[in-house]
């Protein structure tokens, strides 16, 4: 089946803080060891209170285009209404940095000494160096990272035990209700077109096929209230705390005994599977070829 649209799934608040976090944490190591540009002329306490200052920058502007942006705009995002990829993310680090400087230098007088073109040129050097250093990084742990953050493995320790799977799917033609808390908000999928469930905080994001592609919605709920909607299609497996998988959608396995992370058709993040839940998923993935 080939679709038009691959959605990725959203990550938790928690894995989105690594990102500010790790980002405020190496600017200040960079300015600290390398002392670029006039730091070199600091003495060493000023080179320590520069450096703190622009971490913590940093880690307010990042915090706010990774995680509070799209918290605020989650219903949009969801919607596709609006998306917040890679490029977005630079230019409002950009402008929220910007704006974030001149208020400091407003605040603490910084402009008695300094003009505002020197101010604009000594900030877009300091721009341009984050940047350089956090497009690559910033792809990298969102890409790369984060997906296998639960396992912790080296690859060498993985190995494959399915590639490109082909299994028919079954015939059901009652549809599957998932509702909010509050049900004023539902949707209604057949049990074959449904890809993955995820849990993050009191949120479900439901993934399923509808018209030749993959869309998700989000629900106020939890895995746990929706159990009783899945648990009469063995091929629906719980196989994490946070992911419920159509095991007739994996084409890829990787792990051992420590876990699996799973490829799952037209969803470009892995999937983990908990070390807890191993033996119980080969039972059933085995049973549903």
């Amino acid at each position: 089946m080939r679709y038009n649209k691959v959605t990725d799934t959203i990550l938790s608040s928690k894995e989105k803080l690594i990102i500010p976090v790790l980002f405020s944490g190496l600017v200040f190591l960079l300015l600290i060891l390398f002392q670029p540009f006039e730091y070199r002329a600091y003495t060493f306490f000023r080179t320590i209170g520069d450096s703190l200052l622009s971490a913590f920058l940093v880690l307010l502007v990042t915090l706010s285009t990774r995680v509070v942006i799209p918290y605020l705009f989650r219903e949009q995002l969801k919607d596709n209404r609006m998306f917040i990829n890679d490029g977005i993310e630079i230019i409002l680090d950009i402008v929220l940095f910007l704006i974030l400087s001149f208020c400091v230098n407003l605040i603490y007088g910084g402009f008695v000494t300094v003009s505002y073109s020197t101010w604009l040129g000594l900030s877009l050097k300091y721009i341009l160096i984050f940047e350089v250093l956090f497009i690559p990084l910033s792809i990298f742990i969102k890409h790369y990272f984060l997906l296998y953050l639960p396992f912790n493995q080296n690859e060498k320790d993985s190995f494959v035990i399915k590639q490109n799977i082909e299994i028919p799917s079954e015939s059901f033609t009652k549809k599957i209700r998932f509702t909010s808390k509050t049900e004023q908000k539902y949707v209604e999928i057949l049990p074959q077109d449904l890809i993955m469930i995820k849990s993050w905080s009191n949120y479900i994001e439901v993934f399923y096929v509808k018209d030749q592609k993959i869309i998700f919605s989000l629900l106020r709920n939890t895995l746990i209230n929706i159990n009783d909607s899945i648990k009469h299609y063995p091929f629906l497996f719980r196989c994490h705390r946070s992911y419920v998988v159509n095991t007739n959608k994996i084409l890829v396995i990787k792990g051992n005994t420590r876990g699996y992370q799973l490829t799952i058709e037209g969803v470009s993040s892995k999937v983990p599977v908990s070390r807890s839940r191993v033996s119980l998923f080969n039972k059933i993935y085995t049973n549903n070829e």
